[in-house]
């Protein structure tokens, strides 16, 4: 049931308010499991414990939350045509791989507090609930490092609807969002575990002490910041928001038609902006001269610089997935190539070609694209479809000297629910940076998200339109930009001394 909880925190669902304690009937069962009294017959030296009661619940948990929040992954394989088997195998999965950590995480929760249920009155118990958080961030943590870094399911994006705490990000990046959830639930959950001699306030009011003032200080944050009519739109851009057909995908003619949507949205463009941000894979067959000629000219007509999601190669059969920056006359300045492709969607499923039948590499090194703009020259930094999704590559961007960072997606696979869940990612990459964020999705959400990651401009699935933004480029560097992933190291050093006193055997 918590697992199940903790997901309808995630978008689509408004209800960020469970995060706070949906995780405490999973927390609190451990603890009281661990805080049983020991039986007559055994003692404390020959008590030893259940590795199998401790690791099963969390696995059952990290299966449910994973299962939960990524209920729409065996729908992206069946529209890809993968088949059923393929489907429900990946699914489980990568849902089984993310519970392995929350089981780890449950064995060393379990053995912490079994250590600490013999010590009564000890005044270790206030700081029981951050130990828990601190061991929970630095095995989230890893987990994200074991998969390069991807980010998506970290607990602490389920704070999405909480702009307050979302500032949290500028500090300690996606591992102090987790942190304050993970520490509400287990100060509540501990509390009422049934610790011996353990009073409920010494439990919570720590914990609440922190959590309200990480509270108040992103509100004193959004404060300072300026609303949108204070704001001096430097950059005018224009996203091109897509919709087709698709059930069309796999028909011959899918790339023309594609292609052509975008084609005409550029032609469309009004205003004079300073740039324009194409989607993901626009235009599938960029290689192709005449193609190249086309979408170029049409930056020269409007003299306006455009970012073109494209299909590329290499002129020696490999194949990007690449963002092509094209200048106001026409010509194409410089390319970024996308380094992180989709398992199994861009790269072969044991010897099963992508859909457009060739293999996509991924791109050696990121590249800032530096648009001419009427007040000089904005170094964009680009990212393509899931790349938002790594806060470590979003922050290098930044600290090459991105000034605003656009994402090109597309969401044909994907449903509402991991539509959402995707565009959402984008409010906690803007706020760690403090950087604007230009999202252009086909078949997708589009949006424009100021750098307290708050949506200024959004245009949801179903229609093909034009979004415009006005746009600060920045170039102040946040704690988080400066330092990095600093918290999780922390955390494993308190992880470690808190397992080592809570076990330690009394006198």
């Amino acid at each position: 049931m918590s697992g199940g909880l903790v997901s309808f925190a995630f978008p689509p669902y408004p209800w960020t308010f469970l995060a706070w304690f949906a995780m405490v009937p999973f927390l609190a069962s451990i603890a009281r499991d661990a805080a049983r009294p020991l039986s007559v017959e055994s003692s404390v030296e020959s008590h030893r414990p259940d590795w199998t009661g401790s690791f099963g619940p969390g696995l059952v948990f990290g299966f449910a939350y994973h299962a939960g929040l990524l209920s729409w992954w065996m729908q992206m394989f069946l529209a890809r045509k993968e088949g059923l088997a393929v489907a429900a195998a990946t699914a489980f999965a990568i849902c089984a791989y993310g519970a392995v950590f929350t089981g780890l995480f449950s064995l060393i929760f379990a053995l912490g507090i079994r250590g600490l249920a013999r010590r009564p009155h000890s005044v270790l118990s206030a700081l029981a609930p951050f130990w828990a958080a601190a061991v929970w961030v630095f095995i989230e943590f890893a987990a994200c490092r074991s998969v390069g870094g991807l980010a998506w399911s970290t607990v602490g994006n389920s704070l999405w609807n909480s702009p307050a705490y979302i500032q949290t990000g500028s500090l300690f990046g996606p591992w102090g969002l987790s942190f304050l959830v993970v520490l509400a639930n287990a100060s509540i959950a501990l509390a009422f575990a049934g610790l011996p001699g353990r009073r409920a306030a010494l439990l919570i009011l720590p914990s609440l002490l922190l959590i309200v003032s990480a509270g108040l200080l992103g509100r004193a944050a959004l404060r300072r910041a300026p609303g949108e009519a204070g704001r001096p739109a430097i950059v005018r851009v224009a996203a091109l928001h897509g919709h087709f057909d698709p059930e069309k995908v796999l028909e011959s003619d899918f790339g023309a038609s594609k292609t052509g949507i975008f084609e005409r949205l550029a032609g469309e463009l009004r205003g004079g902006p300073d740039l324009a941000v194409w989607p993901q894979l626009a235009v599938l067959d960029f290689s192709v001269p005449a193609v190249e000629k086309r979408v170029t000219g049409l930056a020269a007509a409007g003299r306006v610089p455009h970012i073109v999601g494209v299909q590329e190669e290499d002129g020696t059969g490999r194949v990007f997935n690449s963002a092509v920056l094209v200048s106001s006359g026409g010509l194409v300045e410089s390319v970024y190539r996308k380094m992180r492709p989709v398992p199994f969607a861009e790269t072969p499923l044991f010897g099963h070609p992508t859909i457009d039948d060739a293999d996509t590499f991924p791109g050696d090194s990121p590249v800032l694209l530096k648009v001419a703009g009427a007040n000089g020259r904005v170094a964009v930094a680009p990212t393509i479809c899931w790349e938002m999704g790594f806060p470590g590559m979003v922050r290098d961007l930044t600290k090459m000297g991105g000034q605003v960072i656009v994402n090109l997606s597309e969401g044909i696979w994907f449903n509402p629910k991991a539509q959402a869940q995707y565009f959402a990612l984008g409010l906690f990459r803007a706020a760690e940076n403090r950087r604007w964020v230009v999202v252009s999705a086909a078949n997708g959400i589009s949006g424009a998200i100021d750098p307290w990651g708050r949506v200024v401009r959004e245009v949801r699935p179903g229609t093909s339109e034009i979004l415009y933004a006005g746009v600060t480029p920045r170039s102040d560097l946040t704690w988080y930009v400066r330092m990095g992933d600093v918290l999780p190291w922390p955390c494993l050093v308190f992880g470690f001394l808190g397992f080592y006193v809570f076990r330690r055997k009394t006198p």
